[in-house]
């Protein structure tokens, strides 16, 4: 009898591995995200809660669906875009880790800043840049792609430009590259529920979802969990990227890039305006790595010994920086040390900027090369 008991025991416990497995198995699949219009995705436990605009409901009312998440989940990511249909395949986590804040000398690399949402700007300087493809996939080697701030606000297709971004990343490390995304002082509103310059599109459309516009990039939004682990300035060989630069008062706290990134994480929902101490206070502040505007205008202007004083300190030999348009195209100042790639993309005068062979190129969304 004890010899029954133990077959049937052992037959029990291979039905319960089985359906164990099958109940795994029904867990794993991801969901199809379309993002033709906008999407928005929350975390809830072991859960995606997904929110869709679509266009059969005249933008007015958020088609919702719940699905079931792995600690790894598939995602795959629809994009309209000029008539074209493009699918891109990422993956979802609830937790993203911090980016490293220093890399070596790439291969090659391509800079874009302040997009502010337009997606089409974004993709043709991608495409002239050879970093993408038309089906939008990586090819861009070993090289280094980076955004320095700046992409939400303004335009009507962030979320679009955010979800580009995020599959892309995977992209580029699956090659052996890498996408850089540095913010800047918009995505640090937008992280701290600060709708001043966001695009009425995205005030509606929050009202609609019932959310206060801090929920849109809060704690539980898997596009706030993402850009809270992105840095506000990274040493990448010869560069220092930030949005907006190093004024003289963030150079006399003699700071490494790892502790300006440590001091400004944790506040990046910060709504007070202030820091725990007066380091803190600075780098959030006007004359902070992503609000001085002193390379290019302003009161507190930077002069030569401001800016080799900064390449001093972190090692460089160039600063590059958005933030601040000076000019219809890309500029170099100070001695050809600091390059300013925010130029005026909604109103036509889209560029990039390539670093090849030790050559700067202005990119033009035409594919003309212009050497800098």
């Amino acid at each position: 009898m004890c010899k029954h008991l133990f077959h049937i025991i052992l037959c029990v416990a291979q039905i319960m591995a089985i359906a164990a497995l099958a109940g795994e198995a029904t867990a794993q699949p991801g969901p199809e995200i379309s993002l033709s219009a906008s999407t928005y995705c929350f975390y809830s436990n072991d859960s995606l809660q997904v929110f869709r605009f679509s266009s059969d409901s005249g933008l007015t009312k958020p088609v919702y669906q719940s699905f079931a998440m792995s600690r790894q989940q598939a995602l795959a990511v629809s994009f309209v875009h000029q008539h074209q249909h493009i699918q891109l395949s990422s993956k979802l986590t609830h937790n993203y880790p911090i980016e490293k804040h220093s890399y070596n000398k790439p291969a090659q690399l391509f800079a874009v800043s302040d997009i502010e949402g337009n997606l089409p700007a974004l993709i043709a300087l991608l495409k002239s840049g050879g970093v993408i493809n038309d089906q939008w996939h990586w090819t861009f080697g070993k090289g280094h792609l980076v955004f320095t701030g700046d992409f939400v606000d303004r335009g009507s297709q962030v979320l679009e430009v955010l979800w580009f971004i995020y599959a892309l990343e995977e992209q580029a490390q699956a090659a052996g590259g890498k996408v850089h995304f540095i913010l800047g002082n918009h995505e640090v509103m937008n992280l701290a529920g600060d709708s001043t310059y966001v695009h009425p599109l995205y005030l509606h459309q929050t009202q609609q979802l019932h959310k206060n516009y801090a929920a849109i990039f809060g704690e539980q939004s898997v596009l706030g969990r993402w850009l809270v682990a992105k840095n506000i300035v990274e040493k990448i060989g010869p560069f220092l990227f930030l949005h907006a630069g190093i004024s003289p008062y963030t150079n006399a706290m003699q700071a490494s890039v790892q502790q300006l990134n440590q001091l400004a994480r944790p506040l990046y929902r910060d709504t007070t305006g202030e820091g725990p101490n007066l380091e803190s206070t600075i780098v959030m502040s006007e004359i902070g790595p992503y609000w001085y505007r002193g390379y290019y205008t302003g009161t507190q202007k930077a002069t030569q010994a401001t800016i080799d004083s900064t390449l001093s300190l972190f090692g460089v030999k160039y600063i590059v920086t958005g933030h601040t348009i000076v000019a219809n195209q890309i500029t170099r100042h100070f001695n050809n040390k600091v390059i300013n790639i925010d130029v005026h993309h909604a109103g036509g005068h889209s560029e990039g900027l390539l670093w090849k062979d030790d050559q700067f190129y202005r990119v033009l969304p035409n594919g003309d090369r212009i050497l800098l």
